[in-house]
């Protein structure tokens, strides 16, 4: 597929376009292979520009964008559920001590009759 891309001084994709644009001349139409597609779409501005070849960078994540949001979803989700689990169980102590502090009375009432 082709776009077009505005390149920095060092080569480095700095905005990309399906279309061409208005003010075209300082735009150079490149090729992207079919197996780039997905990566060039989130990580174009690690790509380089030498020679009018599109140079793919070494470093791309392994996981996509979408796959790292959906792990952050179920880490929030997580951790609600356990800040969840501790307030229920501060609420469980809570009243456990109140019981303790009620049956200690009561005993020590008991013991004066």
């Amino acid at each position: 597929m082709y776009y077009f891309v505005l390149i920095d001084k060092d080569g480095f994709i700095t905005q990309i376009s399906k279309v061409q644009p208005q003010d075209h001349q300082d735009w150079q139409k490149i090729l992207v292979p079919q197996n780039e597609l997905s990566n060039f779409g989130s990580f174009f501005f690690s790509y380089r520009v030498v020679d009018n070849a599109l140079l793919s960078p070494d470093n791309l994540p392994i996981m996509s964008l979408e796959d790292i949001s959906n792990k952050v979803k179920d880490l929030e989700t997580s951790k609600t559920n356990d800040s969840q689990n501790d307030l229920k169980q501060k609420n469980l102590n809570s009243q456990i001590q109140m019981a303790i502090s009620e049956l200690t009375v009561q005993i020590m009432q008991g013991g004066q009759k």
